[in-house]
């Protein structure tokens, strides 16, 4: 639940975020760098593959297919 907090002098208020807003939150954070990490690994796959045309063949497909395919 969102409060907010005033101090004295009424200058600076702050609104605190506990319970549900910081679990969706972090949820939404943690959702997004697993979305990063796999963007990342994908390109990593994607350049290893497009190098390394016998690593393509292995798995049926052209570096054309790759450059191409996969984007």
């Amino acid at each position: 639940m969102a409060c907010k907090q005033e101090d004295p002098d009424m200058k600076n208020s702050v609104l605190v975020v506990g319970g549900p807003v910081r679990m969706v939150f972090n949820s939404v954070v943690d959702r997004l760098r697993i979305a990063r990490d796999r963007r990342k690994q994908r390109q990593e796959l994607i350049e290893y593959l497009t190098s390394d045309h016998r690593a393509a063949n292995d798995l049926g497909i052209t570096t054309y297919n790759v450059r191409n395919f996969f984007r």
